[in-house]
């Protein structure tokens, strides 16, 4: 029990982290904060109350403060500029840690297994990846993102790869295992739990421990690496909270399964066909809905989608009279990761899709640039988002530099590819004629079905 109370203590500070973050920058994450303001700043003065008082109150009243929460969230989410994995894991973090408030073991089983599913879902989709299926060079790649990696891991594997042809076959090696340990240990998660549930203990818990381990060490080595924001935390804490609440019912019979735990178990299946797409092909109103909950299709994690072309951006706002943005660059000028990413969760990071896909758009399919000078947005929903952001600083300049892999010094070559100067009714697109093509840019002309504006 004891245990559980530091997990459930765990898991509130870190949603009350991302809480207040959401509180203190909700004029630049939320599009139209005014009109949820105050759902804004309540949820996680609820989180607080819940730390405080979840040991003491009732458990009528634990799942009604819970609700209020999920359902703040849920709410605030459609309103969020920002919605990738780590707000997907904050999610299932709020349901997993309900579901631990009041003793449901097999929720939070089911729901704890839906974050250990993203890692299966990822590993699907480096198979589908040239970069970990035939090239191999995923994970040096994931090594060595300037825009991303920690710097003296990205300078020691640089040196080591110039020097040691060993640990150009380990990198090798480990591109070509990573997405099979990544599908293969969440499979023996699943198995080893229906076997010790079903009489088989010693198999069962044979090949879940031998599962869960991985699920252990990876976002350990995903932290050291990468940091990565809040995502390797709630990933660990999540793998940990299944393997309790597996001990809780595997040894206590008075562990029943209720009407709640059946949701929880529908939750798990309709995740399930989240990342498989099936969701979102059928029914595309509902995933629209509850996409800050259920994945949209695959979780296509440093592939050719964000490991080629990747656009970095740095903004310098004009601090004039009555404009003083508060904004932390998670970039340095020439477009390389700043340290200040090991003190903020990924939203900030995140935006850096924005940018790039607004700079890729400009362009042609070949590279070419469109229109010299004219900033096009590409959809009307880039367009509110991107106004949004500019709207935010007000005025100042936005200097982009772009990542693209070189074969032949097996490293990533940075280019300053242009930068935008904006005011309130100026916005002028300053960018290079052409840039080299790449799957991104390929991407974002494939999705943008709109004209465009």
């Amino acid at each position: 029990m004891i245990l559980t109370n530091i997990l459930i203590i765990i898991s509130l500070i870190i949603l009350i982290y991302d809480g207040i973050e959401d509180v203190i920058f909700r004029k630049l994450f939320y599009i139209n904060y005014k009109k949820i303001n105050l759902l804004i700043i309540v949820y996680p003065i609820f989180l607080v109350l819940l730390l405080i008082s979840f040991p003491l109150i009732p458990e009528t009243f634990k799942i009604i403060l819970n609700l209020i929460l999920v359902l703040i969230f849920w709410h605030n989410s459609k309103s969020h500029l920002i919605l990738g994995l780590e707000k997907q894991l904050f999610s299932l973090l709020l349901l997993t840690n309900f579901l631990l408030i009041i003793n449901n073991f097999y929720g939070s089983l089911f729901l704890s297994f839906c974050t250990l599913l993203t890692s299966l879902s990822a590993g699907i989709a480096k198979l589908q990846d040239r970069m970990w299926s035939k090239d191999l060079d995923g994970f040096y790649r994931f090594l060595t993102m300037p825009w991303r990696s920690r710097t003296k891991v990205l300078n020691i594997s640089e040196l080591l790869i110039r020097r040691s042809n060993l640990f150009k076959l380990f990198c090798k090696t480990i591109s070509f295992l990573t997405p099979y340990f990544q599908i293969f240990s969440t499979i023996l998660i699943f198995l080893g739990t229906l076997l010790s549930i079903s009489g088989s203990k010693f198999l069962g818990q044979t090949f879940l421990f031998s599962g869960i381990a991985f699920h252990l060490i990876f976002p350990i080595l995903l932290f050291i690496i990468a940091g990565l924001g809040f995502i390797p935390i709630m990933y660990f804490l999540n793998s940990v909270i299944y393997i309790i609440s597996f001990q809780k019912i595997s040894f206590f019979d008075n562990i029943s399964f209720t009407f709640i735990s059946f949701l929880a178990l529908s939750f798990l299946i309709i995740f399930i066909l989240g990342f498989s797409g099936i969701n979102r092909r059928f029914f595309p109103k509902i995933s629209n809905q509850f996409g800050i909950f259920i994945p949209k299709g695959l979780h296509v994690m440093y592939t050719e989608h964000n490991l080629e072309g990747m656009i970095t951006f740095y903004i310098i706002p004009e601090n004039i009279k009555n404009n003083h943005p508060i904004f932390i660059n998670p970039f340095f000028e020439n477009g390389y990761r700043s340290y200040k990413q090991n003190f903020i969760s990924d939203k900030f990071f995140c935006l850096f899709y924005s940018f790039m896909d607004l700079i890729l758009i400009n362009y042609d399919c070949n590279g070419n640039l469109i229109s010299k000078g004219n900033l096009k947005y590409g959809t009307l929903k880039r367009k509110e988002e991107i106004e949004h952001l500019l709207k935010y600083f007000n005025i100042g300049k936005i200097i982009f530099n772009q990542f693209n892999w070189n074969n032949k010094t097996f490293s990533y070559k940075s280019t300053r590819i242009g930068h935008l100067n904006f005011s309130k009714s100026v916005r002028n697109l300053e960018l290079l004629n052409k840039i080299p093509n790449s799957f991104r840019l390929s991407l974002i002309h494939r999705l943008d079905k709109e004209s465009y504006i």
